[in-house]
């Protein structure tokens, strides 16, 4: 993926959440589950997106924002609603960041 791919797909969708992670980081494997779970409630009004450093190395350098893995990023409109780093109470507040905005 590129940057201008994933603006775009920003720019495309109300509600965008994507996932950054990678293959190798235990508590990236703990979200899997989470976002399956946020992807069937939510259905097609979420734009659920993973990202996996192995695959998008450069990607993730140039976002410039990506400091611990993993890291959920909700945008609502094109703007970052919710960021969160690592796994805890996570379905609870993506819930929390949609019902809000």
């Amino acid at each position: 993926m590129t940057l201008a791919e994933y603006n775009k797909i920003i720019a495309e969708n109300k509600d965008v959440l994507v996932d950054i992670g990678s293959i190798y980081c235990g508590a990236c494997k703990k979200v899997k589950p989470v976002l399956e779970t946020i992807k069937t409630q939510y259905g097609t009004n979420l734009k659920v997106i993973e990202i996996d450093l192995e695959d998008n190395p450069q990607f993730i350098a140039d976002l410039k924002i990506i400091k611990v893995f993993p890291t959920l990023i909700l945008y609502k409109n094109g703007k970052i609603i919710f960021k969160k780093e690592g796994t805890a109470d996570l379905k609870k507040q993506v819930d929390l960041a949609l019902a809000q905005n």
